[in-house]
């Protein structure tokens, strides 16, 4: 169940009533900025306990997992837990593995405090975490009982964070909305005084897919348009950069190289194909993307892929997506080449 608002803050404050203990996972920010929010709401009146991790997309993994795991046991919590995930994606990942797998199954509530994590990430069912650097190698599918959206706490993010999960929703217009993906674009970020629609929308069409295909073996592979190339270079990026990439700038230029793609492999046509990348183009951080042999070892533990093949979602159209599109490795070089050329000719 998602809730938006204070009604959802309130739930949580009727719900933490049926449960043996309650455990606050966060990292150092939200400790610093969202957790008072919460204590104030509905943790006040309510003994629990808080463990704090490390912030960042390299510390998603399982070395956190096991840290959080013992303190569930320092807390001598029992089955009838409950784990609130206040937090970005990195949060409400770690504590939504936790959960499914501590004692064999705990309930937990998310509390996404970034907008990536409040139009993609905390919904879903989906936890896991990074092992050597590769994205959600290791995770399950795992409800969780309750998800609020509280958009107050977007008040607490800085630019860059913002701007991460703005690209998440521009995936949704892409693939699914056109007419999302014109209003989404027809206003600067910095000119929006009010989320909730706009997340409202992207939470609506994540839900429709999902609904579809919980455990991702077909539709719900939509979602990850953009992912392919994103996921390798985020990959890359956490082991060679000393401030690595947000996930939603690599997707930005994963989300690039799959529109290059569809204009050679999908029929993408000329007028959507520059539109399109005119508009990413001015989203991207600028990068200097590695050689694609450096990428190739992440690329090939993409969990789509199949026989040497990358299993790609390309675009027909703004808002017409087609999925389990293959691409022998070899051509997504080549590809690739291409594509890097005239990013960094056409589109510098």
């Amino acid at each position: 169940m998602i809730i938006k608002g204070a009604k959802g803050i309130y739930r949580i404050a009727a719900k933490i009533k049926t449960y043996h203990s309650v455990i606050v996972l966060c990292d150092s920010h939200t400790k610093k900025f969202c957790y008072p929010i919460c204590k104030d709401k509905f943790l006040k009146n309510t003994r629990h306990h808080c463990i704090v991790i490390k912030t960042g997309e390299q510390n998603k993994n399982i070395i956190t997992i096991i840290s959080v795991i013992e303190k569930l046991l320092k807390f001598k919590s029992e089955r009838n837990a409950l784990l609130i995930n206040l937090g970005g994606g990195v949060v409400t990942d770690i504590g939504g593995f936790v959960a499914s797998i501590y004692k064999r199954g705990i309930a937990y509530i998310n509390i996404p405090t970034t907008l990536m994590a409040m139009v993609d990430a905390s919904i879903g069912d989906k936890t896991g975490v990074n092992h050597l650097a590769l994205k959600n190698v290791i995770g399950s599918f795992y409800k969780a009982e309750l998800i609020v959206i509280h958009e107050e706490f977007l008040k607490t993010l800085p630019t860059r964070h913002i701007h991460n999960g703005y690209i998440e929703m521009l995936k949704y217009g892409l693939i699914l909305d056109k007419k999302y993906w014109n209003k989404l674009i027809k206003t600067s970020i910095h000119e929006i005084r009010s989320w909730e629609s706009l997340i409202q929308k992207a939470i609506t069409i994540k839900l429709s897919i999902v609904a579809e295909d919980k455990h991702e073996t077909d539709i719900r592979q939509l979602l990850n348009f953009g992912h392919t190339l994103g996921h390798a270079l985020e990959s890359y990026s956490m082991v060679n950069d000393k401030k690595p990439l947000l996930h939603g700038e690599a997707i930005c230029y994963g989300m690039m190289y799959a529109v290059y793609c569809s204009k050679q492999i999908a029929g993408m046509s000329q007028k959507e194909y520059i539109a399109v990348m005119s508009y990413l183009n001015c989203c991207k951080i600028p990068y200097h993307l590695p050689d694609f042999k450096k990428l190739t070892k992440y690329l090939l533990h993409d969990k789509k892929n199949q026989n040497n093949c990358l299993q790609m979602i390309l675009l027909r159209a703004i808002g017409k997506s087609i999925y389990k599109q293959p691409l022998h490795i070899k051509d997504a070089q080549q590809y690739y080449l291409e594509f890097v050329q005239q990013l960094y000719t056409e589109w510098s």
